[in-house]
């Protein structure tokens, strides 16, 4: 799919679970061993073996998605011959885990292999449709919890999220690729070394290190860069504040801050903060030639990036959420008009200029700012109604009010899950949130056994 953002669990509402979770290694707290039931002290002791099998677990799941797309076809994307996006693709994964959890001894371990099978659709010339099947370890874990008292050290091939926002995670230096627009759908992960340390119930702190890819694609206008982070937490009874420092390779350091606070059982107001740069972004510049501007990279430099938002639960179950981001490496109001008007200049001289018009929209298609504009706000409501679970979003751009509005109904049947989602941009042709998806429906299943 062309465009992601956070909709496949409900992981960045719930922050500090791993905060949390290191309260509970903290001296005093109890397990959940001490607190079951009593042992019947005649029952034979089991022996190694049985006692190796018991804390091990088979399971899996088996998923089959299908993506329409209706590519925006307009000035900055004409005939869809530039981004060249897929107009489907048929996404069957299956994948089975084994897991092995010794808590008297601190082990957890965990591999899933996944079998992949992708068809994939075009409509833009020389887009001939093809398929593509894929076997591999999709995710692992290596935990050990008990080698150093209070501290947890783990080697893992999976996605590195943190924060409590939607619109994403600015002090996160890694990839984000944990979320995508249909609710049932997982991202393969990449490898990381993690470390944790709860210093007493209030305090403790995290250390990541990315050191490959792992499972995820390659693409080239994405390589793999090393990064790092380390984080302190401070987890309060009803506020919680993690500061971060960090490094992303090429692009230097990385500085952040994340925290929410509980007014009530109904309210939670949160923040997700960082300095860094872009280092892949795209910027229009006015030009002498006859578009009368072009593209360029160089002014991609260290800016500040903040979300800050809010929850409200009401009485029937049913969660608001509203969310302002600012990104300071994304365009300004001039920007995206300059932007706009190259695009339509382009448009003009396909015929008479076809290298430069063509060799020019396709430096705006390579921008990776994850949202185009500095200013942008969201609106998200969800609720479960029985077996049912919905939820919409409107993202908006408030320079060119330009968005996309977002709608999801899960509904689950036992170990089944249906999904149906719907995408709809609105706007002024080749603004902030009109470059790439016109209109996106997504249809799917899951079974887990």
């Amino acid at each position: 799919m062309d465009w992601q953002f956070h909709m496949n669990d409900m992981s960045r509402i719930r922050p500090f679970l791993f905060a949390a979770g290191l309260t509970l290694m903290a001296p005093g707290a109890l397990t959940a061993e001490e607190t079951g039931p009593e042992k019947n002290e005649y029952a034979p002791e089991p022996g190694g073996l049985e006692t190796f099998w018991n804390d091990v677990r088979f399971n899996g799941e088996i998923s089959s998605l299908y993506t329409h797309t209706n590519p925006e076809e307009g000035i900055v994307n004409p005939n869809n011959s530039i981004k060249r996006i897929e107009t489907g693709n048929w996404n069957t994964v299956a994948r089975t885990e084994f897991s092995y959890k010794n808590r008297a001894a601190g082990i957890n371990l965990r591999l899933e292999p996944w079998f992949s099978f992708e068809r994939h659709f075009f409509d833009h010339a020389g887009g001939a449709p093809y398929s593509e099947e894929n076997i591999q370890i999709g995710r692992y874990q290596a935990k050990f919890s008990g080698l150093i008292p209070r501290t947890t050290l783990a080697a893992q091939r999976g996605i590195v999220a943190w924060g409590p926002a939607f619109f994403g995670s600015p002090s996160n230096p890694f990839p984000d690729t944990s979320s995508t627009a249909n609710p049932l759908e997982e991202e393969f992960g990449s490898d990381f070394l993690w470390m944790s340390h709860a210093f007493n119930g209030t305090w403790s702190m995290s250390a990541y290190q990315n050191y490959s890819r792992g499972s995820i694609d390659s693409v080239d206008s994405n390589p793999f860069k090393r990064a790092g982070t380390v984080a302190v937490h401070y987890n309060s009874y009803n506020y919680n504040v993690s500061l971060l420092a960090g490094n992303q390779e090429d692009y230097g350091p990385i500085y952040g801050a994340y925290g929410q606070w509980t007014l009530g059982e109904a309210t939670v107001l949160y923040f997700d903060a960082g300095l860094r740069k872009r280092g892949r972004a795209r910027y229009p510049v006015e030009s002498s030639n006859i578009l009368g501007g072009t593209y360029n990279s160089g002014k991609a430099v260290r800016k500040p990036e903040i979300v800050v938002g809010g929850s409200y639960t009401t009485a029937d179950d049913t969660t608001f959420y509203g969310e302002y981001l600012f990104q300071g490496s994304g365009y300004s109001k001039g920007e995206l008009d300059l932007a706009r008007d190259i695009a339509l200049a382009a448009n003009e001289n396909l015929v008479g200029a076809p290298a430069l018009s063509e060799g020019t929209l396709g430096l705006a298609a390579l921008n990776e700012l994850p949202y185009l504009g500095q200013h942008n706000a969201s609106l998200i409501v969800s609720r479960s109604i029985g077996d049912f679970d919905l939820t919409f979003q409107n993202q908006t751009n408030m320079q060119d009010f330009t968005g996309r509005l977002y709608g999801s109904v899960v509904y689950s049947y036992g170990p089944a899950k249906f999904t149906l989602s719907l995408l709809q941009a609105y706007g002024r042709e080749g603004g902030a949130f009109r470059q790439s998806v016109d209109t996106q429906v997504v249809s799917g299943m899951l079974l887990r056994f």
